[in-house]
């Protein structure tokens, strides 16, 4: 006679699994959150890039360059936020103050995320030889954002770090504002090759000095060269006309 699973536990022992869908009810939820998450991001992150371009893609740059300081700055800031926000909580004019000032940090936070996803694409692009366009960063930095989402804890800890970078560039840009400072632009400088910020030459710093498209060293220096090979023919065709004038002189005059 075959044996049947129990339905209850004898000594002890717990039964075995009675739903055999659960498997499958775990990869459709982790389907449609994925699904979910690419979409939030890939949309909101469209928004801001329509809305603020040059921010987006300074931002991306400033992240890549400085990543160490840029969580430096966020998380410092995220701390600061939450400090303030507990002590102004405590009374009700606080709560006034809290309330409207969430909302705003949640719509800033979108465009600092979006920094860091767009930094994470170009990230994996300059990996792979894909394109760092703003679109097609954004593109590979929300699949990696929604994949880094399906992954229990650590994909928490990346995406939070990385979210602290965008924020991080908010902040150092403000303090450049306030102190007439270069954060940012050092940042940028610094940052591996791609974008707007990446393969910087001192051709390019010249002209951003000075203002207008001047050529570099190595131009000027070819320039000197040519003038003077063309002065060297010079010369020797002035001799080589002399010497003609001297032949053509009878020796009786």
């Amino acid at each position: 006679m075959p044996s049947t699973p129990l339905s209850t536990p004898i000594d002890g022992i717990a039964p075995g699994p009675t739903n055999p869908t659960e498997p499958l009810e775990f990869a459709v939820a982790a389907g449609i959150s994925f699904v979910i998450e690419l979409a939030v991001v890939g949309i909101l992150g469209a928004i801001v890039i329509a809305v603020a371009p040059d921010f987006t893609d300074e931002g991306s740059e400033y992240v890549r360059g400085e990543p160490v300081m840029a969580f430096v700055y966020g998380f410092g800031a995220y701390l600061a936020i939450a400090a303030a926000a507990i002590l102004l909580a405590i009374t009700i004019i606080g709560l006034i103050v809290v309330v409207p000032g969430l909302i705003a940090l949640a719509i800033v936070g979108v465009a600092t995320t979006t920094v860091g996803v767009v930094a994470l694409g170009r990230w994996i692009g300059a990996a792979f030889d894909i394109d760092d366009g703003l679109g097609a960063a954004l593109v590979v930095g929300a699949l990696a954002w929604a994949l880094l989402g399906l992954v229990p804890i650590l994909g928490g800890l990346v995406t939070g770090a990385i979210n602290a970078m965008g924020f991080g560039y908010l902040v150092a840009y403000l303090l450049d504002d306030r102190d007439a400072g270069d954060r940012v632009a050092s940042g940028i400088d610094g940052s591996p090759g791609g974008g707007s910020g990446g393969n910087r030459t001192p051709h390019d710093h010249a002209v951003e000095s000075d203002g207008r498209d001047e050529p570099d060293d190595r131009f000027q220096n070819i320039a000197a060269a040519e003038r003077d090979a063309d002065d060297a023919d010079a010369d020797s065709t002035a001799g080589d006309t002399d010497a003609d004038d001297a032949d053509d002189d009878p020796a009786w005059r």
